[in-house]
């Protein structure tokens, strides 16, 4: 299966390009410049890259949130857009599922440790801003699996880490804001591995799809309804109030 995966959830933009589970290439576009302006010429140049052609791809997948508004929308308006051409599906990944997988596993052959504990609880929030994190916990499964052990959630910050469990491991932007406050005992997951990235939607999408009992033509046509999870109204809209 030859997968695109886009990554736009964060200012870490990435585009990636997987074939039969092995991540083949990933780039990281610079956060100085719009996601608009620059993810169609940096898939261009991945395709490039690998010898590949759009109608080469056979799955494209994308973070769904939680995350940017913005960077939601683009990510999810141009993996729609590419795979409807190209009629392929199109499957959405959690942001925060994809930081739990590569927090328990490896991405590729070079990419090294240390991981999480498989045996340990992780849980990862990300900044939800006005005080507030996205939240999930998830657990190690057989198979390379992560189970989703509490959804994805808005928190209070202080009221997560009055909640933690010291027996936890955790992960995710979020930690940025709250790292000193964090339990003695808590295993925290190294930096470099807590912002999404787009090999690991690649992955967990490669998982999701071999595992639906929908053909692709079903899945193709339930990909025109995917759209942001965007999990709390924009500043906009709460002062708006109820339409």
């Amino acid at each position: 299966m030859r997968i695109l995966a886009l990554e736009t959830s964060s200012r870490q933009t990435s585009v990636a390009l997987c074939e039969a589970g092995r991540l083949l290439t990933e780039r990281t576009l610079s956060p100085d410049q719009r996601v608009a302006q620059s993810l169609v010429t940096a898939i261009a140049s991945q395709l490039a890259e690998v010898g590949w052609r759009p109608p080469d791809l056979q799955l494209v997948t994308v973070a769904q949130g939680p995350g940017s508004f913005t960077g939601l929308r683009v990510g999810i308006t141009a993996a729609k857009t590419l795979a409807y051409a190209l009629e392929i599906p199109v499957l959405g990944v959690n942001t925060l599922d994809a930081i739990a997988f590569q927090a328990f596993y490896s991405l590729s052959d070079e990419d090294e440790g240390p991981f999480a504990d498989l045996a340990r609880p992780l849980a990862v929030v990300m900044n939800a801003q006005r005080g507030q994190f996205f939240s999930a916990t998830f657990s190690a499964a057989a198979g390379r699996q992560c189970k989703t052990t509490q959804s994805t959630h808005l928190v209070d910050q202080q009221q997560w880490l009055k909640e933690l469990d010291s027996g936890m491991t955790v992960s995710g932007p979020g930690l940025s804001l709250i790292e000193d406050s964090l339990p003695q005992a808590t295993m925290v997951v190294a930096a470099a591995r807590r912002l999404p990235r787009a090999a690991a939607i690649a992955q967990l999408a490669q998982q999701r799809y071999l595992a639906s009992p929908l053909a692709a033509e079903d899945l193709q046509q339930q990909s025109l309804a995917l759209r942001p999870e965007y999990y709390r109204r924009s500043a906009a809209e709460e002062k708006r109030g109820p339409c």
